[in-house]
């Protein structure tokens, strides 16, 4: 007999019911992009395969692509970057039910997460209970940032796609003041005077908000074009997958790979306030535009 403790019922209820229900929305998606490619006039679609990127193949790899979000990641450069589909009215209402079953998903697992008491202690236990939870509904090896990712449907009257990548983004990772103050600590430990000077510059700013520098992966953008109002209006967005065109023309495509696009030399540096090295090689980054 098991001697592992099982997750609360309740929590097991409510996240088995949201599952199905993303299940069952994701294959009726799946159904409508297939069924977009069959007959005398089929809606096109684009998937940046050597093999071929606009027949059944590229269709079978986009449905795939959308598919494939509660298996194990893959390895670099066997997961479909994105692609497009131009969908029939049907098909988008299809995606856009499976995107509020996301939804619905995601709202779920916080509701989970934040059962309890709001402490430290209890919330490694509410971790614990929602891997409990996602074990017994069958989908424990899912990563939930890949199941959360929303089908970007983009707006009507769709003239050019074109996707790049951002590369040698980073962003400032918040440290809370509970550890710093341990680094301080054990700082004080080995150099009194370092510790000493940080704690000083710390102390002339308002809101310092120290950080830790946090350099993101490579990021995949679609920049598209498309009319309001006869007029052209262009936009960029983040995407994660497959893009859809509600339109049966498709646009004008330019798709570059990630090897395309060359590494700068110097990364790229992060909003966020004036921000200065708390310590020489220390790793910590404070603000420092709001003296006190």
């Amino acid at each position: 007999m098991s001697t592992e403790k099982r997750a609360d019922p309740v929590n097991v209820m409510l996240l088995r019911g949201v599952y199905h229900r993303l299940l069952e929305a994701q294959s009726k998606a799946i159904d409508a992009i297939m069924d977009d490619g069959r007959g005398d006039g089929p809606y096109p679609c684009f998937a940046p395969l050597p093999s071929g990127q606009h027949g059944r193949e590229a269709r079978i790899a986009l449905a795939n692509s959308i598919k494939d979000v509660f298996d194990a990641i893959p390895s670099e450069g066997q997961k479909l970057p994105s692609g497009l589909l131009c969908a029939s009215p049907e098909c988008v209402a299809a995606i856009t039910d499976l995107n509020s079953a996301k939804t619905a998903l995601q709202a779920a697992v916080a509701t989970i997460k934040a059962s309890g008491r709001d402490d430290k202690e209890n919330a490694n236990q509410r971790v614990l209970e929602l891997k409990r939870a996602m074990k017994e509904v069958g989908f424990a090896a899912a990563d939930l940032k890949r199941v959360y990712a929303k089908i970007r449907i983009l707006e009507p009257d769709v003239f050019r796609v074109g996707w790049t990548w951002g590369v040698n983004h980073r962003t400032y990772k918040p440290i809370d003041k509970e550890a710093l103050e341990r680094r301080l600590l054990g700082l004080e430990k080995d150099n009194p005077a370092a510790a000493e000077l940080a704690r000083t510059r710390l102390s002339r700013f308002y809101k310092p908000r120290p950080a830790t520098l946090f350099t993101l992966p490579d990021q995949l953008r679609v920049n598209y074009g498309h009319l309001v109002d006869g007029e052209r209006k262009n936009k960029a967005l983040p995407v994660s997958g497959v893009v859809v065109v509600q339109q049966k023309t498709l646009p004008k495509i330019k798709w570059g790979d990630r090897d395309s696009h060359k590494t700068q030399e110097n990364p790229r540096e992060p909003k966020g306030g004036f921000r200065k090295e708390l310590l020489p090689g220390w790793g910590v980054y404070y603000d420092a535009s709001r003296p006190l």
